[in-house]
Formats: structure tokens, sequence, C-alpha cells
């Protein structure tokens, strides 16, 4: 933004009676979402969600950073048998994340042929403090994730969640990107959660 323009607006709103002026970019409005599938986004069930980039781990058995985008994971043509996406989000200090991520991977290996997964982790092990790369190996590690799991370094995720209600997930068509499921705790069957969608 030019200074000349920015300084319009400023004029602009004191003008007309605000009284605070917000430096932050808004969000681009619906069907700009930066995602090469159209909206509307959202972060409702039918909604479509806006693209995002995560870096982390292929598996637990990687050592080198990767990005992997949600991007990565749309197939408007069903060219792959993976007709849906899961996308985890979790915490370090959450007990109910540690136990979703124990039941994952099993999860994961059943559902290989259609599901893909990603899982993402959003605090240390403090709340409100980013997780570290070094944690998400140690995390990928402990569970022996066989899919991505990473951080979030533009903070992505939380315009689906409130940082502190972990574990969050999402189920995502990845014909469309739309959301079909969302919970805001681990779901009693992952499995089912995640195979109802199919």
């Amino acid at each position: 933004m030019t200074f000349a323009r920015h300084a319009a607006l400023v004029a602009l709103a004191l003008a007309t009676g605000c009284s605070s002026y917000k430096a932050e970019p808004e969000p681009p409005p619906e069907g700009e979402g930066g995602a090469p599938w159209p909206g509307p986004y959202g972060s409702t069930i039918g909604a479509h969600v806006r693209d995002a980039t995560f870096r982390g781990y292929a598996t637990y058995t990687s050592t080198a950073l990767v990005d992997v985008a949600l991007h990565d994971f749309y197939d408007p043509t069903a060219a792959s048998p993976k007709k849906l996406l899961f996308v985890g989000a979790g915490s370090l200090w959450c007990a109910p994340c540690r136990e979703e991520a124990k039941e994952l991977p099993a999860v994961a290996t059943k559902l290989a042929a259609q599901v893909a997964f990603v899982d993402v982790v959003i605090d240390g092990s403090d709340p409100g403090t980013d997780a570290t790369a070094d944690e998400v190996a140690a995390w990928t590690q402990t569970f022996e994730m066989p899919f991505f799991a990473g951080l979030d370094p533009a903070h992505a995720m939380l315009a689906y969640f409130d940082r502190t209600s972990v574990p969050f997930s999402m189920v995502v068509d990845t014909r469309t990107m739309q959301i079909v499921a969302a919970a805001n705790q681990k779901p009693a069957d992952i499995e089912a959660y995640i195979a109802s969608h199919l």
C-alpha cells in the first residue's frame, strides 16, 4: 500500500468517526482465498478451506523439513483414489491430542488407499507458545506417524478453531476442498468419523 493511499484511508477513518485503525490486512473476500479451487471459503461444514502451507516431516522417519500445502491434495478430476483429506491439529500440552495422535497411525494405515492425513502441531509444551521443528520431529517419532506432521507458521489453522480448543480435526473432500466434517474434540471413533464420509 502506498503512503498516500494509507494516509487517505486513515483520514477517511478519522473523518467518519472511527476511533481506531487496524493496520493488519483484512482476509480476502470470498472467492479470493488464494486457492486453485473456488469459494465460498469458510470454517463451517460445506464451506471450502482456504489454502495453507505447513512445514514439517513427511513421516516419522524423515529428517528433512518439507513444505506441504492443502493444494497438494486438491484433485478435481479424481485422478487419485484419495477422496478425503483428514487434517488434525493439536498441541503438545494437550492430553486428548496425545490420545488422538496414538490412534491416528493405525487409522491412517487402514484408510491409506482413500484418505490422506496431515497432522498440524500448534503449540509446544506451553499453551500459546508455538511448537518448534524439534518438537514436531519428536512428536512424529513418538507416535510413529506414517504421514506428514508439521508446523503452521502462518497460523492458518486458527481460522477454524480457537487455539485452546484442541484437538481440532476436519475432513475435507479432495475433489472440491469442501469441509465435510469438523470437530473441536477427539472423536470417540476416529476411523468411523472419517470413513462415514467415503
